[in-house]
């Protein structure tokens, strides 16, 4: 069982290569379709998908608490997918590699070429001529650039958040497939995949704990996450006061009655009030 997450520059492969990669392990493909129809499916609106979706977030994107929804609900569908491929799955995008980064039997590879194969390989790819190839590549890096730094503080350009970087510059797809499939079977080892189930399995407990606050208890805190382990539940994030933590770990108590709720949500105004004399 393993988990292969596919980051790439637009046109550095065609993302049908990704879908064949899968076929050829036997994994579940989940694209971009499959992951906003489990999003939707969960509760997250339609409507929105589009607004947020590896897109260069607008201005007032910094401020919405629909951001900080749009990533809870992305994070939950990547876990539940991953769950319902009983772990053996491919992702292309979505930020998979970075959500995923804890799970040992999760391998992350980073596809790049230069610009003008890149180039050369969307005139064919989207039929189109190479001015408007040039526009749409810029657009997708300067969206990806946008939305990696803005919801994951990421720069797509740090090879170090990937376990393997593939230039396919001057690559055939049959060696860009069997490079990555043999990283992918030299580098996940039996005791990875026997970890990954358990914590897989806590990733999306502790999302399912972040959007029930947000969504059925309209809590304020942004950043936010919980880390399962086992029965324990630690809290983080940046709320206004400590009633707002206060009130969170009361509903804690309550919704999951057999966790053990620790948190460390720092309170913003509590901590810039001036201290009592």
């Amino acid at each position: 069982m393993a988990i292969l997450a596919i980051s790439r520059q637009m046109s550095a492969v065609d993302e049908n290569l990704i879908k064949k990669m899968a076929d050829t392990l036997g994994y579940t493909y989940i694209d971009r379709r499959m992951i906003r129809q489990r999003m939707e499916k969960i509760g997250y609106p339609s409507e929105q998908f589009n607004k947020y979706d590896e897109v260069k977030p607008r201005f007032f994107s910094f401020f919405s608490k629909d951001r900080e929804n749009y990533v809870n609900y992305l994070k939950e569908a990547i876990c539940s997918e991953c769950i319902n491929a009983d772990m053996n799955c491919v992702f292309a995008g979505r930020a998979a590699f970075h959500i995923l980064k804890d799970i040992p039997s999760c391998v992350s590879v980073r596809l790049v070429a230069d610009g003008w194969t890149r180039l050369e390989r969307a005139t064919k790819e989207f039929n189109i001529d190479m001015k408007t190839a040039k526009k749409k590549l810029l657009r997708s890096e300067m969206d990806k650039y946008g939305y990696y730094k803005l919801y994951f503080k990421l720069k797509l350009s740090d090879e170090t958040l990937f376990d393997l970087v593939l230039n396919t510059t001057n690559m055939t797809e049959d060696a860009i497939m069997q490079t990555i499939i043999d990283f992918l079977k030299n580098n996940v080892t039996e005791e990875d995949e026997r970890i990954s189930k358990e914590k897989i399995n806590d990733l999306r407990i502790g999302q399912l704990i972040v959007s029930l606050l947000f969504n059925a208890y309209d809590v304020n805190v942004s950043n936010f996450n919980a880390d399962v382990q086992g029965k324990t539940v630690t809290l983080s994030g940046i709320t206004d006061t400590s009633g707002t933590i206060e009130y969170i770990k009361k509903i804690l108590s309550c919704e999951l009655p057999a966790y053990k709720i620790i948190s460390n949500i720092s309170a913003v105004q509590d901590s810039m009030s001036p201290s009592r004399r």
